[in-house]
C-alpha cells in the first residue's frame, strides 16, 4: 500500500464537471505497442527536432533501467485537435530540494496557462507537450501538440508514480522505496533519483525551446515537478503544468456513483437528463480506460485490453507498485460502469425501449472484460457476467448472444487460469440459461 502525505486540498473531487470541456481524443490515435515506442502510429505534421545530445543511452536490461540513462528520441508533432480548458490544480509551497534550488521560481503566468504536459497512463506512459494559442492573429496552428518519447523506464516510473494522485505530495524516501526498490544502497538510490529528476527537467525544457521557440526565454522556469522541505524530509509532486488524462474523471465519477449507490431506490428513475449525463460520463471514462475497445472491435471482443500501466508490470522500476495501482483503478472503474449499467437495466425494465437494453448489455460486458485482464478479479468479473446473462434471459434475447458473450469470457479466463471453475451462483445461472449441462 503506497502511503502519501496529504497536502492542501481534499482528495475528494467536487464534481464530474471538472473535465467536461477537456478533449484527449488524440490519445486514441497513439499506438504504443510497436517496439515499445509511443511513436508507432503517429502521423507527423512537421519535421521532428532532436533532444539534448546528453540524453543518449538505450535501456537494454532490467538493471540498466535504474541507471542514469538518457534518450535522444525526437519530439513528434501532432495535428491540431480541440483543446481542454486548463483545470484548477492545487498549489504547493515554493521551497525546492537542494539539488536544483535555483529552479524553484514560479512558472510565469503566460507559459503556465498556455503550455501543458499531458500524461497518459493507459497501458504505458505517454507524455505530450501541448499549447493553445489564444490569439487568432498569431502565426502557426491554434493548437500545437508534441509527443515526448521518454523511453527511459525509470524516468517514466518517477512521473507515473507521482501521477497516481496529483493532489498529494510524496516523501522522496517513499518514491525511492518503490521506484528504486532493487537498489539496496540508499545513498546510490538518492543520487540516481536526484540525477533522474534533473535529466527529466532538462529533456522537457529542451523540448520547449526546440518546439515552442517563443517560450525559450521562459523554458528554464517550466517545471513538471514541485518540491518542498519539511524539516529533513523532502516531498515531491507534479506541478500545475501537468494534467493526468482521465484520472480526475475516474475519481470524481467514482465519488458520484458511490453516493448514488447508497441512496435507496424507492421510486422509478424519472430524471432522463441526469441518466443521459451519467451514461455520457461512463462513455468518456471508457474512452480513457480502454480506448473504447468494444465499440471499435465488435467482432473481436475476446482480445479486449484496458487499464493503467499494464504494459509496465514487469519493468523493474514499476514492479513494486504498478500492479496495485492498476487493481485499485480497475475496482473504481468497474464500480462506476456497473452502476450506470444497472441504471440502464432498470430503465429498460420500466420503459422497455431497446436502447436501454443495448446500453446495459454493453456496459456489463465492459466490466466483465475489464475484470478478466490479468491479474484477473474473479469476483468482479463473474458479478458482471451474471448481470449481463440475466439481462439477456429476462429480455428473452436469442441465446446466441448470451452464449457468445460467455464463450468470450471463458476463453479470456482460461488463457490466464486454465483450471478456472465458475462460482456456484454463476454455475446455477449457466444451468438455468442452458449454457452449462449437468
Amino acid at each position: 500500500m503506497v502511503q502519501f502525505r496529504k497536502k492542501g486540498q481534499s482528495d475528494t473531487p467536487g464534481s464530474t464537471e471538472v473535465l467536461e470541456s477537456e478533449d484527449f481524443s488524440f490519445l486514441e490515435n497513439v499506438d504504443a505497442s510497436v517496439d515499445g515506442s509511443p511513436l508507432s502510429s503517429i502521423k507527423l505534421s512537421e519535421k521532428p527536432l532532436p533532444l539534448d545530445e546528453m540524453e543518449e543511452e538505450k535501456i537494454d536490461s532490467p538493471s540498466s533501467a535504474l541507471e542514469d540513462t538518457g534518450d535522444t528520441s525526437p519530439l513528434i508533432s501532432q495535428k491540431d485537435e480541440p483543446l481542454f480548458q486548463p483545470e484548477e490544480n492545487m498549489v504547493f509551497g515554493e521551497r525546492e530540494a537542494p539539488l536544483e534550488a535555483q529552479q524553484t521560481q514560479a512558472v510565469p503566468e503566460g507559459i503556465q496557462e498556455r503550455l501543458r504536459l499531458i500524461i497518459s497512463l493507459r497501458g504505458t506512459v505517454m507524455l505530450f507537450l501541448l499549447e493553445k494559442r489564444n490569439d487568432s492573429l498569431e502565426e502557426g496552428p491554434r493548437v500545437k501538440r508534441i509527443l515526448v518519447p521518454l523511453r527511459n523506464v525509470t524516468y517514466q516510473a518517477i512521473i507515473a508514480f507521482l501521477a497516481q494522485d496529483m493532489k498529494k505530495s510524496m516523501n522522496a524516501e517513499l518514491i525511492m522505496n518503490h521506484v528504486y526498490a532493487s537498489i539496496e544502497d540508499k545513498g546510490k538510490a538518492q543520487t540516481l533519483f536526484n540525477k533522474h529528476i534533473s535529466r527529466i527537467r532538462q529533456q522537457m525544457r529542451k523540448g520547449v525551446r526546440n518546439e515552442f521557440p517563443h517560450w525559450a526565454p521562459a523554458a528554464e522556469k517550466f517545471d513538471l515537478f514541485k518540491n518542498e522541505m519539511d524539516g529533513n524530509n523532502s516531498f515531491w509532486c507534479l506541478s500545475s503544468v501537468c494534467i493526468v488524462s482521465g484520472m480526475d474523471l475516474l475519481e470524481s465519477f467514482y465519488n458520484e456513483m458511490y453516493a448514488l449507490a447508497r441512496v435507496k431506490k424507492t421510486q422509478s428513475i424519472k430524471d432522463s437528463v441526469k441518466e443521459k449525463k451519467l451514461l455520457n460520463n461512463a462513455h468518456r471514462l471508457i474512452k480513457y480506460y480502454s480506448g473504447s475497445y468494444l465499440e471499435k472491435n465488435q467482432h473481436n471482443e475476446e482480445e479486449y485490453v484496458g487499464g493503467y500501466l499494464f504494459e509496465r508490470f514487469n519493468d523493474l522500476p514499476f514492479r513494486e507498485w504498478a500492479t496495485s495501482f492498476f487493481k485499485e483503478c480497475r475496482r473504481k472503474y468497474i464500480f462506476c460502469i456497473e452502476q450506470v449499467a444497472a441504471r440502464e437495466d432498470l430503465l429498460w425494465q420500466e420503459i422497455k425501449q431497446p436502447e436501454y437494453l443495448e446500453n446495459a448489455a454493453k456496459l456489463y460486458k465492459e466490466c466483465a472484460y475489464a475484470a478478466t485482464c490479468a491479474p484477473i478479479d474473479h469476483k468482479l468479473g463473474e458479478h458482471a457476467l451474471r448481470a449481463c446473462l440475466r439481462l439477456y434471459r429476462n429480455a428473452g434475447e436469442n441465446v446466441v448472444a448470451a452464449e457468445g458473450f460467455y464463450e468470450n469470457y471463458k476463453r479470456r479466463v482460461y488463457r490466464v487460469e486454465a483450471e478456472w471453475v465458475p462460482e456456484k451462483e454463476t454455475k446455477a445461472l449457466l444451468y438455468d440459461i442452458g449454457l452449462l449441462e449437468e
